[in-house]
């Protein structure tokens, strides 16, 4: 234990695997009290933890290893969803209201590449793809099917978090999904206003 390093002076390649061992130990044989905690305060390393928890949590894997309910006690601790989340989850709404919109935030340092593929889905919008302003952090690249689709951009924000509105007022169900390279997408936050 004394000749580890710390979990802060880890490359990339050593964070992304040590989220996964955590992970995949997490809860045994007790849930720890923070992700934060757990992850030696390491925002990087607990962004790619919490991604992968909330995975599991919106995606319901067959291969499931985890709780929802637990997990939703990690990532949404004491508040009400999508009320305010913490900063270190992939995808969190930060406010709104009917008359101005909806504002969402992504967190670049969840994703293992700065250039992953973000989409959005508008499942009641009569406007193809819902309608969505890029604040920054994020371009645009096409539509896939319903979703519309954004390319993480790291040179166009200055804190590792893409930002976006949309006009949304009430009634409406949304998701926003991770388009990974090598597997199907992954929707990392859902929001049914009814």
């Amino acid at each position: 234990m004394l000749n580890e390093p710390l979990f802060s002076q880890m490359t990339l390649a050593g964070k992304r695997a040590k989220a996964l061992e955590i992970f995949r130990s997490y809860g045994k044989p007790m849930l720890p009290i923070s992700l934060m905690s757990e992850c030696q305060d390491d925002f990087k390393l607990c962004s790619l933890l919490a991604y992968l928890f909330t995975a599991e949590y919106f995606n319901g894997y067959p291969e499931a290893i985890h709780d929802k309910a637990d997990i939703a006690r990690v990532l949404f601790p004491e508040q009400v969803f999508p009320l305010p989340m913490q900063i270190w989850l992939p995808v969190r709404y930060c406010g709104g209201n009917m008359v101005f919109g909806r504002v969402f935030s992504v967190n670049i340092c969840a994703f293992s590449s700065p250039d992953s593929i973000i989409g959005f889905k508008d499942n009641d919008s009569s406007a193809p793809y819902g309608e969505v302003r890029v604040l920054k952090g994020m371009k645009f690249i096409g539509n896939s099917g319903p979703w519309a689709l954004y390319k993480l951009d790291v040179a166009s924000t200055d804190d590792m978090t893409a930002m976006f509105y949309t006009n949304h007022e009430k009634n409406f169900t949304i998701e926003i999904a991770h388009f990974p390279h090598d597997d199907k997408p992954r929707v990392l936050f859902s929001w049914e206003d009814c």
